[in-house]
């Protein structure tokens, strides 16, 4: 009886023993753990592929053309502001180089007395309409006009004023006089007799006006000129 039951006992000992290593896992044979070792190293190895493969991805051609053709492009645009500014700075030096056109004032004695004398006076009297007598002296000249005349005096006549007047009959009747003191002057003679430079407008003045006004006996009226009479200086 005792021999039975330790049978028995060995029996169910060992079906609890199988029964508790079937539940473990099944081991894994020797290929399938080959698989599972290499088949994440071989997805790892794709996408690293796969960045390689984007990072050196070629530049499409007709982009180079359009890089190439865009600096060209800034390229000209720089040279012709470039061109653009010097021109601009050419035109500038050359406009403050450039001497200023002499002003044009409207009288005919300026090409007479531009070279700082009025040695071409009777010149001057034959292109204004008058006949200029010739001078006995240095003293004057004579512009007549038919039935008068305009004269300037010079220094040889009198050292202290210079004078235009007019009159007739080889009379003054009226004179407008100019100083000679701390004012330029201009050559009328070879003997050196001057007048003041701004006599020779002040002159076409008077020959102008004695057109309008053909009367020596009646005292001119002329703005900015004080005429007096001859027997008053």
């Amino acid at each position: 009886m005792k021999k039975r039951f330790a049978v028995i006992l060995c029996l169910a000992l060992t079906l609890m023993t199988v029964a508790g290593c079937g539940a473990k896992e099944t081991p894994q044979t020797e290929p399938e753990k080959k698989v599972e070792a290499t088949q994440p190293k071989e997805e790892v190895k794709e996408e690293t592929t796969v960045v390689e493969e984007v990072k050196e991805e070629p530049v499409a051609e007709t982009d180079k053309v359009e890089e190439k053709e865009e600096v060209a492009s800034d390229a000209a645009e720089t040279a012709s502001t470039t061109e653009e500014v010097a021109a601009a700075e050419e035109a500038s030096t050359t406009e403050e180089v450039a001497e200023p056109a002499p002003e044009e004032t409207g009288y005919i004695i300026d090409k007479y007395i531009e070279d700082g004398d009025f040695t071409d006076f009777a010149a001057y009297g034959a292109e204004i309409g008058a006949t200029v007598p010739k001078a006995k002296n240095d003293w004057n000249i004579y512009y007549l006009f038919g039935d008068y005349f305009v004269t300037v005096g010079t220094n040889a006549q009198d050292a202290t004023y210079a004078y235009i007047g007019i009159g007739s009959d080889h009379k003054i009747t009226y004179c407008y006089l100019m100083p000679y003191k701390d004012v330029p002057t201009m050559q009328v003679y070879d003997t050196g007799a001057f007048i003041p430079t701004e006599a020779g407008h002040i002159l076409e003045d008077t020959i102008n006006y004695m057109k309008d006004h053909p009367n020596p006996n009646e005292k001119p009226s002329m703005p900015g000129l004080t005429w007096i009479g001859w027997d008053e200086w």
